[in-house]
């Protein structure tokens, strides 16, 4: 497999903190569509799209970096206790990562896509070739 082919959008150091196996690569889940259970599934198949965020990998790796700082901090939040203080270089790269998280979902690059196509047909909809057909299109 290609390197980086699986982007995950939630982090598998994140994911680890939900695992009760001793090697932390699984976790339990909950299938939301089947309303079913699922025990000891691999968190490297969680949570994740192949090229996610593109082939182009400056991204992915530009979120490793940020994944490999935050680690650390939060694994100091769940063992001690102890939160970063305000505005500390920690609590700035904890708030940038906790900002990437939020926008990099499925959810939100679905609310983008639609956002995106709304803005496109307000755009285009009195032009006179375009605006009768935007309708029957996903831009």
């Amino acid at each position: 497999m290609p390197d980086n082919k699986k982007q995950h959008f939630v982090s598998q150091f994140y994911l680890r903190n939900f695992s009760n196996h001793a090697e932390k690569k699984f976790i339990n889940i909950f299938h939301i569509k089947s309303g079913r259970h699922i025990n000891s599934v691999k968190i490297e198949d969680q949570a994740q799209k192949d090229y996610f965020y593109g082939c182009e990998l400056a991204f992915e790796k530009a979120l490793t970096d940020i994944e490999d700082e935050t680690s650390p901090i939060l694994q100091t939040i769940i063992q001690r206790g102890d939160v970063p203080k305000y505005l500390s270089e920690d609590y700035q790269t904890l708030l940038m990562y906790c900002i990437f998280q939020h926008h990099r979902t499925l959810y939100a690059a679905d609310a983008m896509d639609e956002q995106l196509d709304k803005t496109v047909k307000i755009i285009f909809k009195s032009h006179p070739k375009i605006g009768p057909h935007l309708d029957n299109y996903l831009v």
